[in-house]
């Protein structure tokens, strides 16, 4: 059996610590300014915690949206959990971070998007769209290993003459 590094794990591990950080300053400071962050999930996930008729209803995947109505947030090592108003129901929910299919703050133009339980590594922001113009002719789309790699060498200040 070929031993390799699995890059896709540690970049997927390394961006739900963003979510963390995310929320965790959300629980330190609240949802400032026009911040509102919209995470999907899978409510069918080893260890998801949402009443029954969420899952009827949202049997894949669901929305949620942390902005003004949102109670007890709690940051875990592994899982958030926080209560949500459904229908006008406050429900508590519990969310590991490996079921989160994204995350979005529209207020700022920034997402991740996660494939199933995987990174697919689409990352947004209004810096990343910038760079995606200028380097749009030498990254290409079609899906293969050598497609998510980028030179380091585009990144590097060039000496000046």
């Amino acid at each position: 059996m070929k031993k390799y590094i699995d890059y896709q794990k540690i970049v997927d591990n390394s961006l739900r610590k963003v979510i963390k950080h995310v929320l965790k300053h959300v629980y330190e400071n609240g949802i400032e300014g026009d911040h509102h962050l919209y995470i999907t999930f899978l409510t069918q996930y080893e260890g998801v915690e949402i009443p029954e008729y969420l899952i009827n209803e949202y049997p894949n995947e669901i929305t949620i949206i942390l902005q003004h109505q949102f109670w007890n947030l709690e940051i875990d090592e592994n899982y958030f959990s926080i209560s949500l108003s459904f229908n006008n129901n406050t429900e508590n929910i519990k969310v590991p971070y490996n079921s989160i299919t994204s995350l979005a703050d529209p207020s700022v133009n920034f997402g991740l998007q996660f494939k199933g339980t995987s990174f697919t590594g689409e990352i947004s922001t209004k810096d990343s769209n910038n760079f995606q113009n200028k380097k749009k002719s030498s990254i290409k789309k079609e899906n293969s290993i050598s497609d998510n790699v980028i030179p380091f060498n585009d990144f590097h200040k060039k000496p000046q003459e």
